[in-house]
C-alpha cells in the first residue's frame, strides 16, 4: 500500500466528515483519515493507486485548500 498525505485549511469536524463522505465514495478501496489535531490539519489515504487527481479535484469543488506533502 502507498501512503499520500495532504496539508489541508479544513476548519472542523463536520467539514472533514462532509469531505470523507466524499473521499469514501470516490476512493472506496483505501484507508482514509483526517487529523484535525495539527495547526495545519493533514489528510492521510493509503491505497494502491495514485488518488491525487482525485483529492486535489473534490477539494477544489469545496473551495478547501490541499497540498500533497
Amino acid at each position: 500500500m502507498n501512503t499520500e498525505i495532504f496539508r489541508t485549511n479544513i476548519k472542523n469536524e463536520q467539514q472533514a466528515n462532509y469531505l470523507l463522505c466524499l473521499l469514501r465514495k470516490n476512493i472506496s478501496d483505501a484507508f482514509i483519515n483526517f487529523d484535525l489535531k495539527r495547526s495545519n490539519p493533514l489528510l492521510t489515504i493509503e491505497t494502491n493507486r495514485d488518488v491525487s487527481g482525485i483529492v486535489y479535484s473534490l477539494f477544489t469543488d469545496q473551495g478547501i485548500y490541499c497540498q500533497k506533502i
